[in-house]
């Protein structure tokens, strides 16, 4: 048996790795022909949850305020982190300028860290991504680079990723190609899946203070 997300074998049901269905070898390959098309079609059907940042798209629909008797999409509760005060805790890895990736209609914020998978299932950031199907268990990654900046990578996920500096026409914009590393900048737009997010840079002045 094989799991859909990560390739890996096992016995079972679900991958002892990410959580991921376990099929066979001959259904994971004819899964696999179809993911093309598929890719494109999901992110079509589902419609965008924009970040709410000015701008809006005429060809998706917003994630509006709640109204009574109404279901909105919510984010899933935040479980606040505990310390422990026992447990010597390693010392962070570089990252340059900090990174965020923001939705204010959900109400969320990733402080983004180079080289952390960013997904459902997988990496620091899945209990906040937990409650939106759409994104696959380990769906992106980003990457800091002394010379070239921040940049992200698509991990082969199931509804893609798109990359622009306008949220305006996603329908239009192609989907980044798997594992090839796309440079960002401050006030882009990442759409993961269906959840569209606002890319926040903070870079060093010169006097060394830090701003937007």
């Amino acid at each position: 048996m094989i799991c859909i997300e990560c390739g890996r074998t096992g016995q079972g049901k679900c991958c002892d790795e990410d959580g991921g269905e376990l099929v066979s070898a001959k259904t994971k390959t004819g899964a696999e022909n179809k993911t093309g098309s598929q890719r494109t079609d999901n992110l079509h059907n589902n419609p965008v949850i924009l970040s709410n940042d000015q701008g809006t798209s005429a060809t998706t629909t917003p994630q509006k305020n709640p109204v009574p008797g109404s279901n909105p999409i919510t984010p899933p509760p935040f479980v606040k982190e505990t310390l422990n005060n026992t447990t010597s805790q390693p010392a962070p890895k570089p990252s340059g300028p900090g990174l965020k990736l923001v939705n204010a209609n959900l109400g969320l914020t990733l402080d983004i860290t180079s080289g952390e998978i960013l997904g459902r299932t997988t990496g620091p950031y899945a209990q906040k991504l937990a409650g939106f199907p759409g994104i696959s268990g380990k769906h992106l990654v980003f990457n800091y680079d002394v010379n070239s900046g921040w940049s992200l990578r698509d991990l082969g996920s199931s509804n893609g990723t798109k990359y622009n500096m306008t949220n305006k026409d996603w329908q239009n914009t192609a989907i980044t190609s798997t594992n090839v590393p796309i440079p960002i900048e401050n006030r882009s737009y990442i759409l993961i899946a269906n959840v569209e997010f606002v890319v926040q840079i903070e870079n060093l002045s010169n006097t060394g203070t830090q701003r937007l």
